[in-house]
């Protein structure tokens, strides 16, 4: 869908009212209609990554949220995420991550959650695409609902930890805390394939050292209640 196709000098295809600047006399959600509009058909990336950052933008207010599910923007932008332009893939992740805070969105963004994986362990290291990949999985383990959907990829996250600069270190840090703290991941985790050069306190990023102490609590304390006999 990113890759470039023939249309109107503005590419705004079948949206109506989308070619005009003006949308002063719109309400909320006719705007984010057309918006959601010129993501589903718009086919020149520099118009589809315009309208993905001002879903985005509209995706961080909690009222419009709701909205933007209502009007089926979930599975519209969920689409983009086929793409191979990486900038315009990294925006429809910001859009899907303001929109997992919602608990509905979550409940239905699961679906993508294993794309997202692959697609966030196999994108090149430390690309705008695999920490925007990360906070999404990061946001979408708040809660224990979804976290046993990422069993298989924690030997891969710590290997992104080992390999990754600091902001991946610390983005995968806050994914690994999320699973450390359910004692139902523990022995996931504990089972999980370290990489030979594997060293948990080589990050000098003044949030990383509190970070990891604090996945190591969790993790004792969910090894503890694992092996509690009264569980």
């Amino acid at each position: 869908m990113a890759e470039g196709g023939s249309g109107d000098v503005d590419d705004v295809g079948d949206c109506p009212g989308a070619r005009y600047n003006d949308w002063s006399d719109d309400d909320d959600d006719n705007k984010l209609q057309k918006v959601l509009c010129l993501v589903e058909m718009s086919e020149k990336p520099y118009i589809l990554e315009a309208a993905l950052i001002a879903l985005g933008n509209n995706a961080a207010y909690a009222f419009n949220r709701d909205i933007i599910r209502d009007l089926g923007g979930l599975p519209i932008v969920a689409k983009i995420l086929n793409t191979r332009d990486p900038i315009v893939k990294e925006k429809a992740l910001i859009v899907l991550n303001n929109l997992s805070v919602n608990a509905e969105n979550q409940r239905r963004l699961k679906i993508y959650m294993n794309q997202v994986c692959d697609d966030t362990i196999t994108s090149r290291l430390n690309s705008s695409v695999q920490l925007a990949g990360l906070r999404l999985l990061t946001n979408m383990t708040v809660t224990n609902e979804y976290q046993h959907m990422l069993a298989n990829s924690i030997s891969d996250f710590f290997r992104l930890f080992s390999a990754g600069n600091e902001e991946t270190k610390f983005q995968v840090l806050k994914l690994l805390l999320n699973l450390a703290e359910n004692p139902a991941m523990t022995r996931e985790l504990l089972r999980a394939q370290l990489p030979y050069r594997f060293q948990i306190c080589n990050v000098s990023h003044y949030h990383s050292a509190p970070a990891i102490i604090i996945v190591l609590k969790g993790l004792w304390k969910g090894f503890v209640i694992s092996q509690s006999p009264n569980t």
